[in-house]
């Protein structure tokens, strides 16, 4: 089933808790006004619409999405939920070859960019989107399981990341960085992902050492294959 159903009710009440007409709060999240009353009808919405609505009306993702009743998870949605759970064991211990099985062939990246932050934009094809994970990870630093803090949903062919990774400010002090993942399926592939965090942030803190340093482009091939 394509897309999440979305919790209308609330997207509704924090709507009108920031005094915002729907017509407003689609011009902010930059969406057609159609999709926001289609959200507050509890339609069926793409991820990349509930996360921009959840960016406007500041709340996390997962609350704006209608959860499945317990028990009524099918195993293709169980499989789903365990390849986001190897794609972020394997990003975390920086496993290129472990982290490409989770990804169709014809899979699609989006990731936002800022200055010195060289892994910006939209990847299209294995070899891309490998590039792209290298590009990164000498940014990110690894954490131990019991340091990774994250809560997952699935509904439909859509399946949401939430969660929080630690960076040390320059001052030795720990910053809690908010990520959110949008993973889209076909069949039990990851076909689309969308990220969103705090990239300003994130160039002020985890780029700290390499931030003197020119950010250079990251070259992108035309899409490709495996």
């Amino acid at each position: 089933m394509r897309g999440m159903t979305a919790n209308g009710d609330l997207i509704r009440a924090l709507r009108r808790a920031q005094g915002l007409t729907q017509e407003q709060l689609a011009d902010k999240a930059g969406l057609d006004v159609k999709t926001v009353r289609s959200a507050e009808q509890r339609k069926r919405l793409d991820g990349g619409s509930v996360m921009k609505l959840s960016s406007v009306l500041q709340t996390e993702m997962r609350q704006l999405i209608v959860r499945p009743r317990r028990g009524s998870r099918g195993s293709v949605e169980i499989s789903r939920r365990n390849v986001v759970l190897d794609w972020l064991r394997a990003f975390n211990d920086h496993d290129a070859d472990r982290l490409m099985r989770c990804y169709h062939a014809e899979a699609t990246v989006h990731l936002p960019g800022a200055p010195h932050i060289p892994f910006g934009g939209v990847f299209r094809g294995g070899s891309n989107i490998r590039r792209a994970a290298q590009a990164a990870w000498p940014y990110c630093r690894r954490e131990a399981a019991s340091q990774q803090r994250y809560a997952i949903l699935t509904s439909g062919d859509t399946v949401v990341v939430e969660g929080r990774k630690h960076l040390r400010k320059p001052d030795g002090g720990v910053w809690r960085l908010h990520f959110t993942h949008v993973f889209r399926f076909s069949g039990e592939l990851i076909i689309e992902q969308q990220v969103e965090y705090d990239t300003l942030r994130f160039a002020q803190l985890a780029l700290f050492p390499l931030a003197h340093a020119p950010a250079q482009p990251l070259a992108v091939d035309p899409p490709s294959g495996f």
